[in-house]
């Protein structure tokens, strides 16, 4: 048996060999791709080589030899194109499954822990202490300092407190962190408890945390005044940005607090500029609120008819739940409004406002009812009057669009 033969009999086996062994490895996982994939661009080679061998040492007439040529030529691009699609295929699905094993739920990963402290008397290292005084007259912020110099609360005894951590038990850094306390202000009765009368929402952004324990933001909520009672409630969920991701996820929290209950003080000739126990807030009211964190709507026309598109929008995406009244009478009841009804109207901002008449048609104050305060066509189609809002959703909406708002 000649060279020739020998080549004829070997090359195509060794093709089908390389092409097998590459299946082969693929077939061991992800690891041996790499290998796969050199043996799947090298299969060509023997059919190549058998196919020229053939040319040099053949007799047959040329429109023959281009056919068989051909031939052995297709059945080697079909097998490269045929495998190398299959490893990117296996390796596609391979990345996706470690993408999520590599990134895991957030969920309960995120921890509001609660317990009873005093209100340091020393300024920390770091200079700073994070502060929720609840009170109508102060709020969230912070207490600056030297470290290691004193500090006087205004009370003779230790001011009690509770002392929050917030901390990352998860595996990747996060930022933006999103989280809304609320205070329920109780009424005082003698045994110090009562009806919830009153609530305020305390919005807190944290810039960032690490993963693991050591690294965490605290936070001291705490109150002077004549005694009053209030429930702190920590969130469920809040929202946060892994490192590289361009939006806010949503994720579940674990909160542990020593005592539900726990008193705080209030000055009872504030409990008017409360905002009344409601889950849902008069979109007026939520004008007030825009108008008192510097959105300045009463003196810029085209920036409240931008508010009121963002409301729209904001109903659209379902990111704020809508009420309003079938009809212009205040005894209708409150019925929910779909967001597809959104799509067509839009929130008749003109009824929220006072306007001066008699000069050049200028904004001089918001009305001091919402019932007016409707849905309407480009049309002048009527809708729903006196829309409310879930208070929960417009607190956090309003906090995170502020400032865009302002522009």
């Amino acid at each position: 048996m000649g060279y020739i033969e020998i080549a004829w009999a070997v090359l195509p086996t060794l093709w089908a060999l390389l092409l097998g062994i590459g299946v082969g490895l693929v077939a061991m996982g992800p690891s041996e791709f790499r290998n796969a994939r050199i043996l799947f661009l090298a299969s060509p080679l023997p059919l190549i080589m058998v196919d020229i061998m053939w040319i040099l040492t053949t007799d047959k007439p040329w429109w023959e030899r281009a056919i068989i040529s051909g031939l052995i030529g297709a059945a080697a691009l079909i097998g490269l194109s045929e495998s190398l699609r299959w490893i990117n295929k296996k390796e596609g699905t391979a990345s996706t499954s470690r993408a999520e094993i590599a990134a895991p739920t957030l969920d309960n990963t995120i921890v509001v822990e609660c317990l009873d402290a005093v209100m340091p008397t020393i300024v920390p290292p770091t200079g700073i202490v994070n502060t929720i005084h609840v009170n109508p007259n102060g709020g969230y912020g912070n207490r600056s300092g030297n470290p290691g110099d004193k500090w006087d609360w205004g009370t003779s005894a230790p001011l009690r407190a509770l002392k929050c951590a917030i901390k990352n038990f998860g595996t990747v850094p996060i930022s933006d962190i999103g989280v809304t306390i609320r205070a329920v202000f109780l009424e005082e009765l003698e045994n110090g408890s009562g009806e919830p009368k009153h609530f305020y929402d305390y919005r807190i952004i944290v810039p960032s945390l690490k993963a693991g324990a050591a690294d965490e933001y605290v936070i001291y909520i705490y109150n002077i005044g004549i005694p009053f009672y209030a429930d702190i409630r920590l969130p469920q969920s809040v929202t946060l940005r892994k490192f590289g991701d361009d939006g806010d996820t949503e994720v579940k929290v674990r909160a542990h607090q020593s005592t539900p209950g726990f008193p705080l003080r209030l000055t009872p000739a504030n409990w008017t500029t409360l905002v009344p126990l409601d889950e849902r807030m008069s979109a007026l009211d939520l004008f007030k609120a825009a108008q008192r964190q510097g959105i300045d709507l009463i003196g810029k026309r085209q920036r409240i008819l931008a508010f009121a598109q963002a409301l729209q929008q904001a109903g659209i995406d379902g990111k704020l739940k809508f009420w309003g009244r079938k009809k212009d009478r205040t005894n209708e009841p409150l019925i929910p409004i779909l967001p597809e009804h959104w799509h067509s109207y839009q929130v008749y901002w003109w009824e929220s406002v006072n306007i001066d008449m008699n000069s050049t048609g200028n904004m001089t104050g918001f009305k001091d009812t919402s019932a007016s305060i409707k849905s309407r066509t480009l049309t002048h189609k009527d809708g729903y009057f006196d829309l409310h809002i879930d208070r929960a959703q417009a607190t956090e909406w309003l906090a995170k669009n502020v400032e865009r708002l302002k522009q």
